[in-house]
């Protein structure tokens, strides 16, 4: 779940508190001080302080050039994934989801949008094999499967596919950019709807959706990150991305749930919106 995000935000939580057990410690130890030791102890203080304080003005600076080089604190540190690592996660949700451990995914076994399920399912027998799941919406032309919205239960033609184009140049930039947006978007969401769930009696059962949704977004940024990116290894996650969001966002307000989100709704489609231009 995006963890780069998460961990910074730990990071941030875990400095401060060690400053404020830092403070405290001082204090205590300067009111305990007899007056005989108390200046020695002061001045070790003193020094002790001086050196928190040139750490933390490094650790300030890095989070701030992290911020303009539109990066998070953690992707300073930590390389970006790769299309294996994207492999490896899929195979091991897969088989985390498959609760009766019979080698495939049934619909009540899905912890997303059933109109995703049909969309994966390319042979349309019902149920996910572990290539469909991994490689998710890239069924061959001659298979007709259903769109992905989340509201169709008719399967519909797949469009025509379009020739394989590398992205590239400013091109390649601008949707890498989109695509950390996106998944900072995702994060943000998905962040907010945990901290709320519990004010709203069907808060939880929209988190799965949003749990998702940023595990999709965080897939697309690291194979954004590739060497080599096409429109049509992206183009149909985007497309399904942009339908999810559309449809969780319409069955959120129309439930009241998640008020929080709404606006995020609207910045997170905008960006899927840019994005489908370019790979046009």
């Amino acid at each position: 779940m995006n963890a780069p995000f998460r961990t910074a935000a730990r990071l941030r939580s875990a400095a401060l508190a060690g400053i404020a057990l830092y403070v405290a410690f001082a204090g205590t130890i300067l009111a305990c001080a007899s007056s005989r030791g108390r200046r020695s102890v002061r001045d070790a203080i003193v020094g002790v302080s001086r050196r928190l304080a040139g750490v933390l003005v490094w650790l300030f600076l890095i989070l701030v050039a992290g911020q303009v080089q539109g990066m998070s604190p953690v992707d300073l540190e930590k390389p970006a994934g790769s299309a294996e690592s994207v492999r490896q996660r899929r195979e091991a949700q897969f088989h985390e989801w498959d609760t009766n451990k019979d080698g495939v995914l049934e619909l009540s076994e899905f912890h997303g949008h059933p109109g995703n399920f049909r969309a994966m399912d390319c042979n349309q027998d019902g149920v996910l094999s572990l290539e469909e799941f991994v490689n998710r919406y890239h069924c061959g032309p001659a298979s007709a499967a259903p769109s992905g919205a989340v509201i169709r239960t008719a399967p519909t033609p797949r469009p025509t596919a379009t020739p394989s184009i590398g992205l590239n140049g400013s091109t390649l930039a601008e949707f890498r950019r989109l695509a950390q947006d996106l998944n900072r978007a995702a994060f943000r969401m998905l962040d907010r709807a945990e901290t709320h769930a519990r004010d709203y009696a069907d808060g939880g059962r929209f988190l799965g959706d949003l749990r998702y949704f940023s595990e999709e977004a965080d897939d697309l940024y690291i194979q954004s990150t590739e060497a080599h990116v096409t429109a049509d290894q992206v183009r149909a996650i985007v497309g399904h991305l942009l339908q999810d969001a559309h449809e969780t966002d319409k069955a959120m307000r129309q439930a009241r749930v998640f008020p929080q989100l709404w606006d995020d709704w609207t910045y997170t489609r905008g960006i899927l919106n840019r994005m489908t231009r370019l790979l046009e």
